[in-house]
């Protein structure tokens, strides 16, 4: 079998061995509990185990012959169920955590720690924004966010945005660096700065591919809010 990263099937809700049990099988299907363990150099007891898990989460199909041969679903139809099964937590989640009472907002200065809290953060903000939204992006994180900037543009908001390259994003007051190709070329890395409504701000500096932060802080401390802003 030719080896592969498991770790984002590990991310899905699998465990080290049943994600190597079903990398497996796509290659080797249909095969024994037995034929596995050898394939995969691992005890039987604890590969029939994982087979069992496997089966009960959906990504593998066992038929019912003495043989007990077992076949990896298609990695399409298991997305599909993993799917499914996020909606379904993300929806009961949702319901029980709006029962609980939200802590009041507060003015400290968080750190975020990850591309996707930023991502995440920032898809709020362009959500819940009303009125006006001021942002200076690099390329990486323009693309990444367009969809948001155009859906609240959309609504209505008043979106005025500082690039570094040229970007179509009608109904966006855009202003273009002279300089900056040369800037992105340059830069350590890639920025996406945004005030919302004089609200509340992201400021974030991001590696150059985009993937991770450097530093990234946000608040809603309207005094600051509004100096950005």
């Amino acid at each position: 079998m030719n080896h592969i990263d498991l770790n984002p099937l590990i991310g899905l809700g699998l465990t080290n061995l049943e994600a190597e049990i079903y990398a497996f099988l796509l290659a080797h299907s249909p095969a024994t509990g037995y034929g596995i363990a050898k394939g995969i150099a691992k005890p039987t007891a604890n590969t029939y185990k994982a087979l069992e898990s496997l089966q009960s989460k959906g990504a593998i199909i066992i038929d019912d012959s003495q043989t007990r041969l077992c076949r990896a679903v298609p990695m399409e139809e298991l997305f599909g169920i993993f799917q499914r099964k996020f909606d379904s937590f993300k929806s009961e989640a949702r319901s029980e955590l709006a029962k609980i009472e939200r802590a009041p907002d507060d003015s400290r200065i968080y750190q975020l720690q990850s591309m996707d809290q930023v991502i995440s953060r920032f898809r709020g903000m362009f959500a819940k924004a009303r009125r006006k939204i001021v942002l200076d992006f690099f390329p990486l994180p323009a693309m990444e966010l367009r969809r948001d900037i155009l859906a609240a543009s959309e609504r209505g908001v008043s979106i005025l945005m500082k690039l570094y390259l040229s970007m179509d994003l009608p109904g966006v007051e855009t202003v273009v660096t002279n300089n900056g190709p040369q800037m992105v070329e340059r830069w350590p890395g890639q920025w996406a700065n945004g005030v919302f409504d004089g609200e509340e701000y992201l400021l974030a500096f991001l590696s150059r591919d985009g993937r991770q932060v450097h530093q990234a802080v946000w608040s809603n401390n309207q005094y600051l809010s509004w100096i950005y802003y």
